[in-house]
């Protein structure tokens, strides 16, 4: 098995912890005689609000029989998700389908030399009581899911494991 890491994403973790189980997870493969091959993911920068605003539409779409009609109903943050996907123009949508698009693309091509990708999904803990949505805690979520949102964004699969405890 042929197993693709982009070292960049090693100086992405902030959390000891967290950066400790990825190296754990990296020598275990090697130790099962995975060839681990060094690749260099697309450019996130772009990646991330594309699934901001595809993510938020998309809610807003799976929730339009009984949004607004029934909005009471609704918690804050979801309100929040949804509204902020009908704000979404068709500009906008369409430029993120297409940074979507382009993504998958250059994605597609580092499997020509790897089977898998091992990434870490989040760069430390993140806490149950956390909301992506809420204005006190966003910046960090946000940059606890920049390693995660791109894979989704771009429609692969996507096996996730838990790393360590806290």
């Amino acid at each position: 098995v042929y197993i693709g890491i982009d070292k960049r994403f090693a100086g992405v973790i902030v959390d000891r912890d967290a950066f400790d189980v990825f190296m754990d997870v990296r020598s275990h493969l090697r130790d099962l005689d995975a060839q681990l091959v060094e690749i260099h993911l697309p450019d996130l920068s772009e990646v991330h609000a594309a699934w901001m605003t595809i993510a938020s539409v998309e809610l807003a779409l799976s929730h339009a029989a009984t949004y607004p009609a029934r909005a009471e109903e609704y918690g804050p943050e979801l309100r929040m998700a949804i509204e902020a996907g009908l704000a979404q123009s068709g500009v906008q949508v369409a430029r993120a389908w297409q940074v979507r698009q382009e993504f998958k693309n250059r994605l597609e091509a580092c499997f020509e030399d790897v089977d898998v990708i091992l990434s870490p999904v989040f760069p430390g803990r993140l806490g149950l009581d956390v909301n992506l949505l809420d204005e006190q805690t966003f910046k960090d979520a946000a940059r606890a899911v920049r390693l995660a949102t791109p894979f989704s964004v771009s429609g692969s699969p996507v096996l996730t494991l838990p790393g360590g405890l806290d």
